[in-house]
């Protein structure tokens, strides 16, 4: 199944050109590996909406969701583990403590 948009599938040409993705990739010194990575990604879409169908909107919004639900998490994560690694805060003690002398 051969799509207009240079192996593009349809919801995904919309969103982004690959001409777009190498001129933002560029300006990280990471266009070569990009392009090589969107375009391995592109056959394997590719590939899979010859073997199941077109991906339905449904399915996209809620891979979507999907993946806003992880970056979440691991925002969480990231959160809690820095708090972890920052000393505790020292709590006020209520009674002076000393030291005697032997």
């Amino acid at each position: 199944m051969e799509h207009e948009s240079e192996g593009m599938v349809p919801h995904m040409a919309a969103e982004h050109s690959p001409e777009e993705i190498g001129a933002d990739t560029a300006e990280r010194g990471q266009a070569p590996r990009a392009a090589c990575d969107l375009g391995r990604l592109s056959e394997l879409v590719g590939w899979l909406e010859e073997e199941y169908g077109p991906i339905t909107e449904n399915e996209r919004a809620a891979a979507v969701a999907e993946l806003e639900n992880l970056d979440a998490e691991h925002e969480r994560r990231r959160t809690l583990g820095a708090r972890r690694d920052r000393p505790a805060a020292k709590k006020p003690l209520s009674e002076p403590i000393v030291v005697r002398k032997r």
